[in-house]
């Protein structure tokens, strides 16, 4: 039989083990993406780009994947390179803490706690 008190304990574990696993590359993957978007924010006049894919959105909204394809390939290198690590620092992390996710589940399932714990 399954105590509360074994619960709570079994809820401390669980939430230590995943911090310990997941925080320090959220941490990371987030200081990354940060950068990143820095750097675009630095070359790039972020306002004027939003006002116009607003403005191409409303007037003809098939045009607009032609506009921001066309306004990522002429910007400069840098700014292309700061989305492609922006866009692969969002995967990466989406990935880990899936990833986390799975493994607490198992690790929950393995416990011989199963019953009542997270109920």
């Amino acid at each position: 039989m399954v105590t509360k008190i074994q619960n709570q304990v079994m809820k401390r574990v669980y939430a230590i083990w995943f911090f310990r696993s997941v925080f320090p590359y959220v941490f990371v993957e987030a200081a990354v993406f940060a950068a990143f978007l820095y750097l675009v924010g630095k070359y790039t006049f972020v306002e004027v780009v939003i006002d116009n894919s607003t403005r191409m959105l409303l007037a003809n909204p098939s045009a607009l994947l032609l506009y921001v394809s066309e306004a990522a390939i002429n910007t400069k290198f840098v700014v292309q390179l700061s989305l492609v690590g922006a866009t692969m620092a969002v995967i990466l992390a989406f990935r880990n803490v899936l990833s986390a996710f799975i493994q607490l589940r198992i690790f929950r399932e393995e416990t011989n706690l199963k019953r009542g714990v997270f109920y």
